[in-house]
């Protein structure tokens, strides 16, 4: 009855981060599904060119959890991070790596920042004072 009072637990703001990770899988696979062991999400593709079927796993996190040793194992896995704004929402959304690397968010994608380019050297003087 008061459930708009009730502070929500552990798995209630894990399932809001699934749900907003499937409306942004939604844009970027053609067929989604649900898996039970090692990921939350596969996204399915289909080359309409040659029929070839590619299968991407993702693992659905909020904030800064962690992988589990199942899910560190699961190979090709991609991470997508669920942050929330100051209010507790889940807002922003980014996609990554194992190992922590991004990849880039919705909003990169769109504006065409989404790209994982290495920061520069810094370049430095010799001691006559050129590069």
């Amino acid at each position: 009855m008061f459930d708009v009072f009730k502070k929500p637990t552990n798995v209630d703001r894990g399932n809001e981060a699934e749900d907003a990770a499937k409306s942004y899988l939604s844009w970027r696979h053609q067929k989604i599904r649900r898996t039970g062991r090692g990921s939350d999400y596969e996204g399915i593709d289909v080359d309409p060119f040659t029929g070839k079927v590619t299968k991407t796993p993702y693992e659905v996190k909020r904030n800064d959890s962690r992988l589990s040793k199942k899910q560190r194992r699961t190979r090709g896995l991609k991470v997508i991070r669920v942050r929330d704004d100051f209010l507790g929402n889940p807002t922003n959304i980014s996609e990554e790596r194992k190992d922590g690397s991004r990849i880039g968010n919705r909003y990169d994608d769109i504006l065409g920042f989404g790209h994982n380019k290495k920061p520069s050297r810094k370049k430095t003087r010799n001691e006559w004072g050129f590069f």
